[in-house]
């Protein structure tokens, strides 16, 4: 002969009333009303013990945060192991290996005849070499061109005055 827990079988008969029409109200909001309500002296103990614990947790921790925001981050902080970066970063306390040489590439020095004008608006132009687009204005200094003295756009494209040499742009 086997005796039942008398708590868990009146929160279950009230679980299975409370499921036909609890609509929107979460069943475990019902079922603690109902024992509450109609529950015997156990089971109305037992429910308010656990509402009033459950307001009071929450009510420390939200208090806690409030006054201080970054408790709970210190105290687990505080447990790693002490050979842990804090901040989320990855980094380990091994030294990374020597960067792996490379070439040095050089380039020799571009002439007027290596530059072409992509583009030209608003007293700023586009050129471009073989190897690299230049973005420059009145005063900038390209190699092997020297330094940029006029930009002048006209209706056919424009015309970029050096040092050194005249670029034109043509139309087209």
């Amino acid at each position: 002969m086997s005796v039942a827990n008398p708590l868990a079988q009146k929160v279950g008969q009230l679980s299975d009333a409370g499921s036909a029409g609890a609509g929107t109200v979460p069943l475990v909001a019902v079922s603690a009303t109902r024992v509450l309500r109609n529950g015997d002296h156990l089971s109305r103990l037992f429910v308010a013990g656990a509402l009033v614990a459950s307001i009071a947790f929450f009510t420390v921790v939200v208090r806690i945060s409030n006054d201080d925001p970054d408790y709970f981050t210190q105290r687990l902080v505080a447990k790693l192991d002490r050979n842990v970066d804090p901040i989320i970063t990855g980094s380990t306390s091994k030294k990374s290996p020597p960067a792996m040489p490379v070439p040095l590439i050089e380039r020799g020095a571009p002439t007027p005849q290596d530059y072409q004008v992509v583009s030209i608006y608003e007293g700023e132009a586009t050129l471009a070499t073989l190897d690299e687009l230049f973005h420059v204005r009145v005063g900038s200094s390209l190699p092997g061109l020297g330094t940029i003295t006029a930009i002048v756009p006209t209706k056919g494209g424009g015309r970029i005055a050096t040092q050194a040499a005249v670029l034109t742009m043509s139309g087209g």
